[in-house]
C-alpha cells in the first residue's frame, strides 16, 4: 500500500499536542500524521508523537482530532520495528500494534531506534527488540549489540518513566559523579551506603521500582553494596539479580531476613550466567528453611565459583550451618580464599561439618583467610582437620576469638602455629585463654623462624601483672627472633604494676626484638594515679625507638589521666611514627605537653590520634603552634568529639567567636600538615578492623541502627588523617564517643541507659538550642533586668488596688461567662501567649 496524500501538521495540530503533552512532561521529539491500518478494510487517520521514552497516537475526527490519547506505549515494551519500505512501518508493542503508512517513516524508525538504544543496554538478546528493514541496508548500519549507550543514569530515567515516577535528581548526580570511573562509563561499585538519601529513596516501593529493573539489566556496575533499609528490600534486590548478568560483587548486609535470603539463593541457583564471585550477607536471618530450599542450594547450583563469602553473624543455630558446608562441599566451582562464618553455632554438628569441608577443599589449597570468630566451635574437630589438612597450604589469617578454649584444647592450636609455613596472622581474642598460655602461644610464634610480619591478636585476656610478667620473659628468651612485627594486647588487666612489668627495663624484654613495629595496649588500666615509678615506665614504651606504632586508648573506665600528661612532661622527644591516645581525659595541659614534644627538631612523629582528651581551645592553639618548627607530622587528627562538646557548652556570646577560631585552626594545622607531607607512607595497624568490628556487635543491633553506627564510626575514623572543610552547623553536631567500650565486656540494658545518658547521640542545631532554653548561660545584668519584668517583687498596697481594677471581685456569671471566653481551660501554649496579650506585666507610673 502506498502512501495516500496525508495533512500537514497545523498550528492548531501543535497547540493540541503540547496541551495533551503537558501534564505528560516529556519533550516531544518528532510528529506527524500517519494512515494507521486498522482493520484490513478499515484505514484511519492519527497523529503519531515520539517522546523520549515513549511513541503515542492521537484519533482523527470530522473536523479535527480527538482530545485524547489512543495508544501509549513504552520503549521498552516494543517487541517489534519492521519497515518493509520507507512509507511504511510496523510497531508490535506488547498490548497493542501500529501498522503506520506515512511518507516520514524512515525518520520515525531512526528516532525510536535510537532512543530505544539509547535506554536498553545490558538487555539479553532475547529482550531486545526484533528490527527488520527492507530493502537491506536502507536504513543504519544499526548494530543493537555494539552501540554504546549514555549511561546507567539515562537508564534509571527511562526506568521511572515506565513506571510513571520521578526520578531522584540526587541519585542521579550520585551515581554520576560518584561512581563512573572511565570514559566508557563503565563502573566499579553502586554503594548505597555512601549516598546521604539511601534510606528515603530505598523506603519507598514507588521509588525501588526502576533501580531494581535498572539493575537488573545493569552493564555498568560490576559491584552493589546495601546496608540494612528494611527487610522486604532484599526480596527486590533478589528479582533483579536473578536476570543480571553483570555483577561479580554483592553485599546485602544486615536485613535481618531470611524469606529475603531465601529468594536470594533461588535467584543463584536459577541465574547461570551471574558471574558473581563475592558475595556478602552477614547480619541477616539464615534458617534450617533457608539453608535446605534457598540459599544452600544456591550455593550449591551456582556455575559460577564464589571467591569471597560472608555469612557472618546470621544465627545460624548448629543444624543449619552443618547443613550450609554440607551444601559449600557439594560445589567444585567455588575457589573460596576468604571465608566469614562468624558469630553463628557450630557445636558439634556444625564443627564436624566444617571439618569435612577442609577435607573437601585440601586439593585446591585456595583458602587464605577464615573468620570462625563467636561461633562456639569443637577446637578438636576444628584443629584436627586444619592440623591434618591445611597448616601448610596458603591459610595466612585466622580468626579464633570469643570462643572459650575448652581444657586441652590449646595444644592443637600450638601444634598448628608450630607447624605453620603461611600464617601471618591470628586472633585469639577474648578466648578464655590463661596467663601460661598467652606465653606458651608467644613463644609458639616467636621460634617459628619460617614466619616473617606476624600479628598477634590476643587481649580480651584477663591476665594481669603476672601475665605481663610472663610475656617479658619470653622476650627475652627470644632476643633476636624476626617473626612477630605487631602485637595487641588489650584489655588484659595489666593494671599500673603490669605496665612497670612490661617496660620498666629497656634493656631486656619488649625492647630486644626489633622486628615489633606496631604495639597496641589499650584499655590496661584503671582510673588511678600512677606512682612516678610507673609514668617514668610509660615514658619508656612512648619513646621507644624501634615502634612505628603505638596505640593506647581508654575509655570510661579505662585511661590513663594525669599519668600520661606526666609522661609526656617528662618526654625530650617521641620516636614513634604514629601515636594514637584517643580515650585517655589527658586535658589540654596533657595536649600541651604533646605538642611541646612534637615542636623538638628530634620528633620522628608522622601522625597523631588525641580526640576523646578533653581539649582545650588553648591547646589546640598550642598543637597548631607546633608547626612552627615541626617538619615532619602530615596527618593530625582534628579533635571532633572534642570540639563539639566545647561549642556545644559555650554559651551564645561565646559560640560565634569560638567557631570562628576553631575553623581558623583547623584550616592552618590542615595547610601545616599538607606542607610537610613528603608521600611518606603512614604506618596502618592490620587489627585495626577489628576494633570496629567489636565497636559494631557490642554497642548495636541489626537493622537501620547498624547502617547509621557504621556510617557514624566510618566518619569518625576518616577524620584521623582527613580534614574535611565543615561548615558551622555541621561543627555543633556531636558525635558518639564510639571508643568508649570498644572491646568491653558486653553491657546491661541498665548499663547502657546510664552510658546513653553520659554520652548522648549526636546534637543537631535544634537539639543545642533547646539544651539553650533548658540550662541558659549565665544571667548578666540586663538579663535580671528583665527577668525582674517577668517576676516582678512582692505587690504593694497600690498593685493590688490597680490589680483589682483590672479582675475585680467578685465575678457574676456574666463575667465568668466573658472570662471563660478570653481565658478557656487548660490553657496550651497559644492560650498563655493570649493571655501576656491580655493581661500584661505591672503597671509603670505612666500607666497608673
Amino acid at each position: 500500500m502506498t502512501a495516500p496524500s496525508l495533512k500537514t501538521v497545523t498550528i492548531e495540530d501543535r497547540a493540541l499536542i503540547d496541551s495533551l503533552m503537558k501534564n505528560k512532561k516529556e519533550k516531544v521529539l518528532f510528529y506527524t500524521w500517519i494512515r494507521k491500518q486498522k482493520t484490513e478494510k478499515k484505514i484511519e487517520d492519527r497523529i503519531l508523537i515520539i517522546t523520549k521514552y515513549r511513541v503515542l497516537t492521537i484519533g482523527k475526527r470530522k473536523g479535527g482530532i480527538k482530545k485524547k490519547i489512543c495508544r501509549n506505549g513504552h520503549l521498552f515494551e516494543l517487541k517489534e520495528l519492521t519497515s518493509f519500505n520507507d512509507q511504511h512501518v510496523l510497531m508490535v508493542f506488547e498490548k497493542f500494534r501500529i501498522d503506520a503508512y506515512s511518507t516520514e517513516s524512515d525518520e520515525m524508525v531512526e528516532t525510536i531506534l535510537t532512543n530505544y538504544l539509547t535506554i536498553s543496554q545490558g538487555f539479553p538478546p532475547d529482550l531486545f527488540v526484533k528490527f527488520v528493514c527492507e530493502p537491506e541496508g536502507r536504513l543504519g548500519p544499526f548494530d543493537l549489540k555494539k552501540k554504546p549507550g549514555f549511561g546507567i543514569a539515562q537508564m534509571y530515567k527511562a526506568w521511572c518513566n515506565f513506571h510513571e515516577t520521578i526520578p531522584n535528581k540526587e541519585f542521579i548526580s550520585f551515581m554520576i559523579k560518584d561512581t563512573i570511573s572511565n570514559e566508557e562509563m563503565e563502573t566499579t561499585a553502586l554503594d548505597f551506603t555512601k549516598f546521604p538519601g539511601t534510606v528515603t529513596l530505598l523506603s519507598n516501593s514507588k521509588d525501588i521500582d526502576p533501580i531494581i529493573d535498572t539493575l537488573k539489566y545493569n552493564k555498568y556496575f560490576r559491584t552493589l553494596i546495601i546496608k540494612g533499609i528494611k527487610k522486604d528490600l532484599i526480596t527486590s534486590i533478589s528479582r533483579s539479580i536473578r536476570e543480571n548478568t553483570t555483577l561479580s560483587r554483592i553485599t546485602l548486609s544486615g536485613f535481618n531476613s531470611s524469606s529475603g535470603i531465601d529468594l536470594l539463593g533461588q535467584a543463584l541457583e536459577s541465574n547461570k550466567n551471574l558471574p558473581l564471585k563475592y558475595l556478602d550477607i552477614s547480619f541477616n536471618k539464615i534458617t534450617s528453611s533457608t539453608v535446605n530450599n534457598g540459599l544452600g542450594i544456591g550455593l550449591k547450583e551456582m556455575k559460577s565459583g564464589l571467591e569471597t563469602l560472608n555469612v557472618s553473624y546470621c544465627d545460624m543455630p548448629s543444624k543449619p550451618t552443618a547443613r550450609f558446608f554440607q551444601f559449600l562441599s557439594g560445589n567444585k566451582n567455588h575457589t573460596i580464599f576468604s571465608l566469614n562464618v562468624s558469630g553463628n553455632a557450630f557445636r558439634k554438628k556444625g564443627s564436624l561439618a566444617f571439618a569435612e569441608w577442609i577435607k573437601s577443599i585440601k586439593e585446591t589449597d585456595f583458602l587464605e583467610s577464615l573468620d570462625i570468630s563467636k561461633c562456639q566451635i569443637n577446637f578438636p574437630f576444628v584443629f584436627n582437620a586444619l592440623n591434618e589438612h591445611y597448616r601448610t597450604k596458603k591459610l595466612r589469617i585466622l580468626d579464633l576469638s570469643e570462643n572459650k578454649i575448652q581444657k586441652n584444647s590449646i595444644k592443637s592450636i600450638r601444634e598448628f602455629i608450630k607447624n605453620t609455613t603461611s600464617l601471618s596472622e591470628i586472633n585469639l581474642t577474648e578466648t578464655n585463654l590463661l596467663q601460661e598460655e598467652v606465653a606458651q602461644v608467644l613463644e609458639d610464634i616467636l621460634s617459628n623462624s619460617k614466619l616473617k610480619n606476624f600479628v598477634l591478636i590476643i587481649g580480651g585476656n584477663t591476665i594481669g601483672p603476672k601475665g605481663a610478667s610472663l610475656i617479658t620473659e619470653i622476650f627475652k628468651k627470644y632476643p633476636d627472633s624476626q617473626t612477630l612485627s605487631e602485637l595487641v594486647i588489650d584489655d588484659c588487666g595489666f593494671g599500673a604494676e603490669g605496665i612497670t612489668n612490661l617496660f620498666g627495663d629497656t634493656s631486656s624484654g619488649i625492647f630486644l626484638n626489633k622486628s615489633l613495629r606496631k604495639l597496641s595496649l589499650s584499655r590496661n588500666v584503671e582510673k588511678v594515679k600512677l606512682t612516678k615509678l610507673n609514668v617514668s615506665h610509660l615514658a619508656n614504651i612512648l619513646s621507644h625507638s624501634s615502634l612505628e606504632y603505638l596505640r593506647i586508648r581508654g575509655n570510661n573506665k579505662y585511661s590513663l589521666g594525669s599519668g600520661m600528661k606526666e609522661a609526656l612532661a617528662s618526654m625530650k622527644t617521641l620516636d614513634v611514627l604514629v601515636l594514637d591516645i584517643i580515650g585517655n581525659d589527658i586535658g589540654g595541659l596533657g595536649v600541651n605537653e604533646l605538642a611541646r614534644i612534637l615542636s623538638e627538631k628530634s620528633t620522628k612523629t608522622l601522625s597523631i590520634h588525641f580526640d576523646y582528651n578533653k581539649n582545650t581551645l588553648s591547646s589546640i592553639q598550642s598543637l597548631a603552634y607546633c608547626f612552627k618548627s615541626n617538619t615532619t607530622l602530615m596527618s593530625v587528627q582534628w579533635p571532633k568529639f572534642d570540639v563539639n562538646k566545647m561549642v556545644v557548652s559555650a554559651n551564645k556570646k561565646e559560640k560565634k567567636n569560638l567557631r570562628k577560631n576553631l575553623k581558623s585552626l583547623k584550616e592552618e594545622i590542615m595547610k601545616a600538615s599538607s606542607d610537610n607531607n613528603t608521600g611518606i607512607e603512614i604506618p596502618t595497624m592490620s587489627s585495626d578492623h577489628y576494633e570496629l568490628r567489636f565497636a559494631k556487635i557490642r554497642q548495636i543491633g541489626l537493622g537501620e541502627d547498624e547502617t547509621q553506627y557504621w556510617s557514624e564510626y566510618e566518619n569518625f575514623k576518616s577524620i584521623t588523617s582527613d580534614f574535611e572543610t565543615e561548615t558551622e552547623e555541621s561543627e555543633s553536631n556531636i558525635a558518639h564517643n564510639l571508643e568508649d567500650n570498644i572491646k568491653s565486656p558486653p553491657l546491661a540494658k541498665q548499663q547502657n541507659k546510664i552510658l546513653e545518658n553520659i554520652i548522648p547521640p549526636p546534637l543537631n542545631d535544634k537539639d543545642i538550642q533547646n539544651l539553650e532554653n533548658i540550662i541558659p548561660p549565665p544571667l548578666n545584668d540586663k538579663d535580671i533586668q528583665n527577668l525582674e519584668n517577668i517576676i516582678p517583687p512582692p505587690l504593694n498596697d497600690k498593685d493590688i488596688q490597680n490589680l483589682e481594677n483590672i479582675i475585680p471581685p467578685p465575678l457574676n456569671d456574666k463575667d465568668i461567662q466573658n472570662l471563660e471566653n478570653i481565658i478557656p481551660p487548660p490553657l496550651n501554649d497559644k492560650d498563655l501567649q493570649n493571655l501576656e496579650n491580655i493581661i500584661p506585666p505591672p503597671l509603670n507610673d505612666k500607666e497608673n
